[in-house]
């Protein structure tokens, strides 16, 4: 017999588990990112008494932003809208194109969501947010 005729457990097993892979990322897709959104690229930095969030959007204006900041999480979410219309002589052509963003942005540390400060310029969304006091109360035990 020939080697290649023996069935192989783990070749099959991560064939498998690719498979299981595949079907579950395109599942998160649809359920978090409905159909037309996709998720923008972020950086996340810690300033030392802030953290900064930086967001790439793109194409998108500033009132098209729709921007949530909680202790230990930020959400974006911003539509854009283009249209591009040619005519040359008989010639005619339309087209109309429509993105979305959408992400939720985990914060490495507690935040004070009433220090949020955001600037957009050049497609980049700015967010600045104070760290949140570490420490807690002091408790007398009886």
């Amino acid at each position: 017999m020939i080697w290649e005729e023996y069935w192989d457990p783990f070749e099959y097993a991560e064939r498998v588990k690719r498979r299981i892979d595949r079907m579950i990322r395109k599942i998160l897709r649809e359920e978090f990112f409905p159909e037309g959104f996709e998720m923008p690229k972020t950086d996340v930095l810690d300033e030392g008494e802030e953290i900064v969030v930086r967001v790439d959007l793109p194409g998108v204006k500033k009132e098209d932003i729709d921007l949530r900041v909680f202790p230990n999480r930020i959400e974006v979410r911003a539509r854009s809208r283009r249209d591009v219309e040619v005519q040359r002589g008989n010639f005619y052509r339309r087209e109309r194109s429509y993105v979305g963003y959408q992400r939720i942005i985990p914060l490495p540390v507690q935040v004070d969501p009433e220090t949020a400060k955001a600037r957009y310029q050049d497609g980049v969304l700015e967010v600045r947010i104070r760290k949140k006091e570490a420490g807690g109360r002091k408790v007398e035990i009886e």
